[in-house]
């Protein structure tokens, strides 16, 4: 059973469909660069978490494993990154 969670990396997800692509994992994070509104959302009978899937490159990959997800987030946020953008260049 897989746990989804932040920072839950899936190993070359998207080398698997789009081969020789730059950013080969996707890694489940939180909507960050949103703001705090958008970590949890309450709904009538319960609580959701919502988590996006991000394409990362290897380098970023092992950043976060050496460092953190927080850390990762910190270098996205303070270069700019869009985390969104498919053709993107790695951050790190």
């Amino acid at each position: 059973k897989s746990r989804l969670a932040p920072g839950v990396v899936f190993e070359r997800a998207l080398d698997l469909y789009f081969p020789q692509h730059a950013l080969p994992h996707a890694m489940l994070v939180t909507p960050f660069q949103w703001g705090a509104e958008m970590t949890k959302v309450a709904l009538a009978t319960k609580t959701i978490y919502p988590l996006i899937a991000v394409p990362i490159s290897q380098a970023e990959r092992q950043f976060a494993a050496d460092n953190s997800l927080h850390a990762l987030e910190q270098v996205w946020q303070s270069r700019r990154v869009d985390i969104l953008d498919w053709g993107r260049a790695s951050a790190v």
